[in-house]
């Protein structure tokens, strides 16, 4: 039985192959564009970033090979560094932050995931931006006015102040509690911390004893 031949194919006109490639590359923009919409694949300037010491690159939630995000050194950073801020005391001030930040609705606004009671997401985030506000408030009510004080300028800041670099910390540290010798200054953020661990722990008793968690 002979075997079946495939019919040749006409050879393509330039216009045709000209439209094909076209096309193509039109395809291939599209597809750039709306990963570049795509906030979980932005990344930042990792060239313009590396060699700064006090810059800490996120990976967490970014593409391979990206980084989802930057992140300055502060104070609580270099405390926890020259061993003078506990490992507890640092993760309430970076969680005391990411409560912030949720506060503000900035937080997860692009999160994914299964809807819980037929919400929406925006209903969604926004039960997340208040329960990260009564945490904050909570959080910042046990430690109180002047820790409070403290705490939220150096993660929120509002001032606009003399030597807005790594020692604006201790202008804050000045204007709050009226103390200018630099050990003191830095016991004052220190404890500032030490008794935010303590109240986040408090907050967590509480939602536990309330069927929250």
């Amino acid at each position: 039985m002979p075997r079946k031949t495939k019919p040749k194919s006409s050879p393509r006109s330039p216009a045709e192959i000209v439209a094909e490639l076209t096309a193509k590359r039109a395809e291939a923009r599209a597809r750039a564009r709306a990963e570049a919409e795509r906030p979980e694949t932005w990344g930042v300037n990792v060239e313009a970033l590396k060699d700064q010491d006090d810059v800490r690159l996120v990976t967490q939630g970014a593409r391979r090979g990206a980084v989802a995000s930057a992140r300055r050194d502060d104070v609580f950073d270099r405390l926890l560094s020259r061993g003078a801020l506990s490992a507890s005391a640092h993760a309430a001030v970076r969680r005391l932050d990411a409560d912030m930040t949720e506060r503000r609705g900035q937080g997860h606004a692009q999160e994914r995931g299964p809807k819980v009671d037929c919400q929406t997401s925006r209903e969604l985030v926004t039960q997340r931006t208040l329960d990260a506000g009564a945490r904050v408030e909570r959080s910042l009510d046990l430690v109180g006015r002047r820790d409070a004080a403290l705490l939220r300028e150096l993660l929120e800041p509002r001032l606009v102040l003399a030597g807005e670099a790594l020692d604006r910390w201790r202008v804050v540290v000045r204007l709050i509690t009226g103390e200018a010798r630099p050990e003191v200054q830095a016991g004052a953020v220190r404890a500032a911390g030490e008794n935010l661990a303590w109240a986040y722990a408090e907050v967590d008793r509480a939602r536990k004893r309330g069927g929250g968690g």
